[in-house]
């Protein structure tokens, strides 16, 4: 619902923490590895979702 009403242009908010925000990244990569190894440590990045 979320991502097809962003898609259409209305706010529709979303809220995941650790492993839920893991799963929601993993389901919109259509459940193939999208992770990468990386060093950050308090960076705060946006998330952009593509299709």
């Amino acid at each position: 619902i979320a991502k097809r009403m962003n898609d259409a242009g209305d706010y529709f908010p979303i809220w995941a923490t650790c492993l839920g925000f893991e799963l929601m990244t993993y389901l919109e990569a259509n459940s193939t590895e999208h992770r990468t190894d990386c060093s950050s440590s308090n960076q705060a990045l946006p998330l952009n979702f593509k299709s």
